[in-house]
């Protein structure tokens, strides 16, 4: 059945990585010959964004440029062909009464919602679909497009969704468990093993071999698997788990061989705290012969707008600061650890911690890092999942010889009003980089270390903080 997208402002702004005329593509590239009908509110919104840095104001940009490309091609208010069908503007039905009473009509997302019951009302055999990412909007359309009895179904945009079910499975290492016994002493015999087991495994994914009180850790490159041992790292007297054993390795890896780690899972499972441990690690613990330059610092400021920023008083350094201090608390605990613990003068701590930022990290908020070509160094994006698709490409490629790029952070995390679990820029590299030279390791639930309290918190009250 042909059908009629009505589309909502935050679907363009929020359209991925190829700019807003994506979602044209994306509706109308069906085998059905669907059209397109963009409200007058939502040009006018989009003329509010234009000027935006970052994505939202590309894809802002590039949506406009190309309805004034089709208003060349023909009659907008008619509608303008484009693949399969046709893009209509839509400038009327913006009354107040087709509104239940208390809703503003001033506001932008009811002037929507009433171009859309005015579509419904003047054209009633044509099955309109409205779009929206936003759930508060689609709550309010729905309650109003009953009030006004009229039919139009209210979707949110899929085009984008990136993780699915098998996605969403996918930890960066299996278990095999019962494994071979003979398997497990060859590893710790000769250091790698060739087994058909491994074949659907990506490449630098880990294994985690288990047979009663026999047990190893291996990883799977060119095609066998090689032993893991844990390794000493700066300020780290044990590692806890199976899984932040397997994430050490990858870490302190060669950027020749794993030059991107990606640490995923719930808060308190360590993330943060060993991408920071084995910076310093291969920077300020062998200043001799570093494996890299300096150690670069950066994550979303989680405040949508990039520009927000500019609100935080004080130079570039003094604005990132907050959004780093997670990272400044790990090395606080790497130094507390490796000093000999909570005793440590607090004033030598923090001088410390003030020479390793003197002479190996520097803090760069994510617009910085655009344009550069970043030559041995080590990179750590915290808070990932604030990321868009868009931005996680231009961060990663950055990269030049010799750097690492480590992503941290958890997809239930997200907080922005146009991306979820399914649509960030983490789960996008998540889903799009396994294989040969990224390491992944997702940390389950129950492996949280921070204290006895985060592990219960996250048992019982699960990803709401």
């Amino acid at each position: 059945m042909k059908k009629s997208f009505i589309l909502d402002t935050n679907v363009i702004l929020s359209s991925g990585t190829n700019g807003g005329s994506k979602v044209l593509s994306g509706f109308l590239g069906g085998k059905d010959a669907n059209d397109i009908t963009i409200p007058g509110t939502v040009l006018q919104e989009l003329d509010k964004f234009k000027s935006d840095p970052g994505e939202i104001g590309y894809n802002a940009r590039d949506f406009i440029r190309t309805i004034d490309n089709l208003r060349l091609k023909g009659n907008l208010l008619k509608g303008v062909s484009l693949q399969r069908g046709k893009v209509i503007v839509e400038p009327d039905g913006v009354k107040s009464e087709y509104l239940p009473v208390g809703f503003d009509i001033n506001v932008p997302d009811n002037r929507i919602i009433s171009t859309c019951i005015h579509l419904a009302k003047t054209h009633p055999k044509t099955h309109y679909v409205f779009i929206s990412n936003d759930v508060s909007c689609r709550i309010n359309a729905d309650v109003c497009f009953r009030a006004a009895e009229v039919s139009i179904s209210i979707e949110s945009y899929k085009n984008d969704i990136i993780i699915s079910q098998k996605d969403k499975e996918y930890m960066g290492y299996v278990t095999w468990d019962p494994a071979d016994k003979s398997l497990i002493d060859r590893l710790y015999k000769d250091g790698y093993v060739e087994t058909g087991l491994a074949k659907d495994l990506y490449e630098e994914e880990f294994v985690i071999l288990r047979n009663g009180s026999s047990s190893a850790i291996a990883i799977y490159e060119d095609n066998m698997l090689r032993l893991i041992r844990e390794p000493n790292v700066f300020g780290i007297n044990k590692l806890l788990n199976a899984e932040q054993v397997m994430a050490m390795y990858a870490l302190l890896a060669p950027p020749e061989k794993i030059p991107l780690v990606v640490l995923t899972g719930s808060a308190g499972t360590g993330k943060t705290f060993l991408a920071t441990a084995a910076g310093i690690d291969r920077t300020y613990g062998c200043r001799k012969d570093s494996q890299y330059d300096r150690i670069i610092l950066t994550r979303s400021n989680q405040l949508n707008k990039e520009e927000d920023m500019g609100y935080l008083p004080g130079d570039v350094q003094d604005k990132m600061n907050p959004l780093i201090q997670p990272v400044r608390d790990s090395i606080e605990n790497l130094l507390r650890s490796k000093n000999g613990g909570e005793k440590e003068d607090n004033e030598e701590i923090q001088r410390q911690i003030d020479d390793i930022f003197l002479t190996c990290i520097d803090i760069l908020p994510m617009l910085y890092v655009r344009g550069r070509s970043l030559t041995r160094k080590y990179l750590i994006l915290d808070e990932a999942q604030s990321i868009t698709p868009q931005q996680s490409i231009l961060y990663l490629s950055r990269a030049a010889a010799g750097t690492k790029v480590v992503l941290c952070g958890d997809i239930h995390q997200t907080e922005s009003a146009t991306m979820d679990q399914y649509t960030c820029g983490l789960s996008y590299v998540w889903e799009k980089m396994r294989g040969k030279g990224v390491a992944m390791v997702r940390f389950s639930d129950n492996e949280v270390v921070r204290s006895y309290l985060s592990k219960i918190v996250q048992e019982r009250m699960g990803n709401q903080q």
